[in-house]
């Protein structure tokens, strides 16, 4: 039987917070967001906040989940390195075949 893990969403993470703050336990809001309660206690863990009654910043998580998948995954084009992509633009001759025009990399 294959596990497969899912993030939890903004919307999880702000219901964790509520819940949190009405001094539930963990084993009770896991049950209520249907997950199990390793995953609340890790996520409690991960973005305790100091200073706070709640000691829980849901937006803050998100935040730094979102930065951190973003880091992991970048995915898009706008990462790749500009001068790499000019200097085989400046290569390119967009009137020969592409390996004729490789020639001169």
């Amino acid at each position: 039987m294959s596990k497969h893990y899912k993030h939890l969403s903004e919307e999880e993470r702000d219901r964790l917070a509520i819940l949190k703050g009405q001094d539930l336990p963990m084993r009770a809001i896991a049950a209520q967001l249907g997950r199990s309660p390793s995953t609340i206690s890790r996520e409690l863990r991960r973005n305790a906040s100091s200073g706070r009654s709640s000691g829980y910043l849901p937006h803050k998580a998100q935040t730094e989940a979102d930065e951190a998948r973003a880091s992991v995954y970048p995915g898009t084009k706008d990462h790749i390195c500009t001068s790499v992509h000019g200097g085989i633009r400046s290569h390119a001759d967009l009137s020969t075949r592409p390996h004729q025009s490789s020639k001169g990399l």
